[in-house]
């Protein structure tokens, strides 16, 4: 499987630029007076296939590591370097930019609300990078993940057991506005691509020939496919979200 992982990485970037394109879209009628393929990009096809892929990618390549309770350490240390540094160059480009525009309005600048920003911990409202909101998202899991690795497989399928349960009943039952963070959608999604990362990894791969095993990969990224177009269409077409 992990021959297969830069094809991975390689989606995971695609979902990315459908996030880049939809946003600039959606700004192009903000800030040029044009909708540029608007109707077709403003989707969140991109960001949902983004946090699948995330949860999928984290627990099939840390599986070992949930089995023996290692790596704690190192894979938080990781998450940390690839996260916050580039993050924090490009919200102080943000906040200077700001201050010599005189553009903030929403908040001082000394509040508490841009120490959040930079931490990205949710404040009810988009950080100062406003796109930067999904990472508070990925946060969420990191710790999660980074925990059920310290205390084993067994503490992470109870997690994943009740944590599905609870977001779908304050979908259902609550606001959209008065969701936590850790029991939103997207992190449905997330927990989605850990159930998709763990059946992969019990799949007996050993015992399969390379035609199997081709034909399983192939099954599992082209169903995925489908349901991704299914999706995007019926929200293209006709509103469904």
């Amino acid at each position: 499987m992990k021959n297969n992982l830069p094809l991975l990485q390689a989606i995971r970037c695609l979902a990315a630029i459908l996030v880049v394109l939809h946003h600039v879209s959606a700004s192009s009628a903000t800030y040029f007076n044009t909708a540029w393929l608007y109707d077709f990009f403003n989707s969140s096809r991109g960001i949902d296939l983004f946090f699948v892929l995330s949860g999928f990618i984290i627990t099939y390549t840390h599986i070992s590591d949930l089995e023996r309770k290692t790596n704690t350490t190192a894979f938080l240390t990781r998450r940390f370097i690839r996260i916050y540094p580039f993050f924090w160059v490009i919200s102080l480009c943000y906040l200077v930019f700001f201050i010599a525009t005189k553009a903030y309005t929403m908040h001082s600048v000394a509040s508490a609300f841009m120490i959040k920003s930079f931490l990205l911990i949710d404040t009810g409202i988009p950080p100062l990078v406003r796109v930067a909101w999904t990472l508070s998202y990925e946060l969420i899991f990191y710790v999660a993940f980074a925990i059920c690795m310290a205390l084993g497989m067994r503490f992470a399928k109870t997690v994943w057991l009740v944590w599905v349960p609870v977001i779908i009943i304050c979908c259902l039952l609550l606001p959209a506005d008065s969701i936590p963070d850790p029991f939103k959608v997207y992190m449905l999604e997330i927990l989605t691509g850990c159930f998709a990362g763990y059946l992969l990894s019990r799949m007996p791969l050993s015992s399969m020939s390379a035609r199997g095993i081709g034909l399983r990969y192939k099954s599992l990224f082209w169903g995925g496919v489908l349901i991704f177009a299914v999706l995007w269409a019926l929200e293209f077409l006709t509103g469904f979200s």
